[in-house]
């Protein structure tokens, strides 16, 4: 079954990108969440914003699977 709601917030990808996550478990152990719960959320943040969208001066952009990209934008 998948989450029908957003339970993760943009800003809490940027912290954890700041703090040198980079790996899906990686990302998820610092959110103190599952892989799974992770890959959930990113499924919606794709269906909701399509490849990426711009919050607080960061672009935050999704790739193959389940990949994130998070860019400070000058």
């Amino acid at each position: 079954m998948t989450a029908t709601k957003l339970t993760l917030h943009p800003m809490m990808l940027i912290q954890a990108y700041n703090k040198g996550c980079r790996e899906a478990w990686e990302v998820a152990d610092e959110l103190e969440i599952t892989v799974k719960a992770l890959k959930e959320d990113i499924e919606l943040f794709k269906e909701k914003y399509g490849n990426g969208f711009q919050y607080d001066n960061y672009g935050i952009f999704f790739g193959v699977g389940n990949s994130i990209k998070i860019k400070h934008l000058d």
